[in-house]
């Protein structure tokens, strides 16, 4: 490794054993701004061009019972090949020392130390390890408790000192890391000062943080009367939100605007809940729990998926949007686990129609991002595969990483849209996201979307 302003970047020749792959040429774009590329029509491009569609039509035939569900030799070593790619590209041109985008997972530092947390995690190889202690210490200098304001494992202080708490345990430097454990037993009884209950910046997402945290030590190092706590006070605000309906909470992003989706909305807390095993048991709680997944059951479209709101930034229509922060992938773990739950087939069915959905209309033009990318479509996927075990599930989410590895536009750095403000960004850039999708599904050791499950 070459050091750099204190920090250590990746030398592909050095670290991989052979110099980065080097991409053909793609061939000129049309009069219109558009690529040639594919037989699917006017394609994304970076910059120029009018709007661009926002999924490709998916021709790939679906599932068929016998098919085989594992990576073939030509694909493993094409996401091989990108992922090297990626990685020289992050520890190259965004060094740990670079705090352009903030000490926070969803876009910032934190989202790399888990990056290469997980590619630790993973392959064995503790360069990564070192790599996500140099991103997770740059993170630690900015990083400062808004228990009152955010306290979601995505955007606040919670994610950086859960991730610490876990990269310094692999380090071996156990006083480090009960020094995080113990901050997070902190944010868990501050946090019930906060009032946004979300899962991006609210409580939900500490009560996900808080979950990590005891799956990966194996052991309830954060009190679990204190997550019931939580739990029960983001319960009863909901219930209130929601005038005894259904469970309601409103967001710090747009306070005005009701969401059901993961990202803001009412599903990204149910999704946390029903993997609480102790919450459920509340007949209060299960009660208003189903009632809500009874509601979600006669708002979805007959293509399965999801309503989004009517109101800008959103589309103008309800019916657009399929990613995992709006639409129909992130209704498909909330209706599975809700089946898993209660028993009840209407839940499972409407998982499956939403998993359709995203089968047609799921590898979008936007890129490879995790929040509302082909990665985040592909985990939802992997979700219902881990939870069903339905070999479809595993086939879909091989199939997407088919076409987008055999989609230039959708992988070359060099042509493929480069989202605002950066394509560092770990949940809103490519980069990141299909990195750490493409290490998951090589090994086979973790088919868990990071900073939406409760695993590092």
């Amino acid at each position: 490794m070459t050091e750099v302003d204190g920090s250590f970047m990746l030398d592909p020749e050095e670290f991989y054993g052979f110099p980065a792959p080097e991409l053909e040429n793609l061939g000129e774009r049309k009069e219109d701004g558009f690529p040639e590329v594919f037989s699917t029509g006017p394609l994304c491009p970076q910059h120029v061009g009018p709007p661009c569609p926002r999924f490709y039509n998916n021709t790939m035939r679906d599932y068929v019972a016998g098919d085989n569900v594992t990576l073939s030799d030509d694909l493993r070593a094409t996401m091989t090949q990108y992922l090297k790619l990626y990685v020289s590209l992050l520890t190259q041109n965004y060094l740990p020392s670079n705090n352009s985008l903030g000490p926070g997972v969803m876009v910032g530092t934190s989202g790399q130390a888990i990056l290469f947390l997980r590619l630790y995690l993973n392959f064995g190889n503790k360069d990564y390890l070192d790599l996500a202690r140099q991103y997770l210490e740059a993170s630690l200098k900015y990083t400062a408790p808004t228990p009152k304001s955010q306290v979601g494992f995505l955007e606040s202080y919670t994610g950086t000192y859960t991730i610490a708490a876990i990269i310094y345990n692999e380090l071996g430097n156990t006083a480090e890391s009960q020094q995080y454990v113990d901050l997070m037993k902190t944010a868990i009884v501050e946090g019930l000062q906060c009032t946004d209950d979300t899962f991006d910046t609210g409580r939900a997402g500490l009560l996900m943080a808080a979950r990590m945290l005891n799956t990966y030590f194996g052991t309830p190092v954060i009190p679990q009367s204190d997550i019931l706590t939580m739990a029960h006070q983001i319960l009863d605000n909901g219930i209130k939100t929601g005038n005894g309906k259904y469970l309601v909470w409103k967001n710090q992003v747009f306070p005005d605007i009701i969401f059901w989706g993961q990202g803001h909305g009412s599903t990204g807390v149910l999704t946390q809940f029903l993997q609480m095993p102790e919450l459920l048991a509340n007949e209060t709680a299960a009660y208003h729990i189903k009632m809500t997944l009874d509601y979600y059951l006669t708002i979805q479209y007959p293509d399965g998926n999801f309503p989004t709101p009517l109101d800008p930034p959103y589309p103008d229509q309800p019916d657009e949007l399929v990613q995992w922060c709006h639409g129909a992938p992130g209704f498909m773990p909330v209706l599975t686990l809700g089946y898993l739950a209660f028993g009840k087939e209407a839940y499972l069915n409407s998982a499956a129609r939403a998993a359709y959905h995203v089968w047609t209309e799921g590898i979008l033009t936007k890129g490879l991002m995790l929040c509302h990318g082909v990665s985040g479509n592909t985990y939802m996927f992997l979700f219902m595969y881990e939870k069903t075990k339905d070999p479809k599930y595993l086939y879909r989410a091989i199939k997407f990483q088919e076409f987008a590895l055999k989609t230039p536009v959708m992988v070359d750095p060099s042509i493929m849209r480069v989202p605002d403000p950066s394509p560092y960004m770990f949940f809103d850039g490519s980069y990141s996201g299909a990195v750490v999708l493409w290490s998951d599904m090589l090994t086979g050791k973790s088919y868990h979307m990071p900073g939406f499950d409760a695993y590092p």
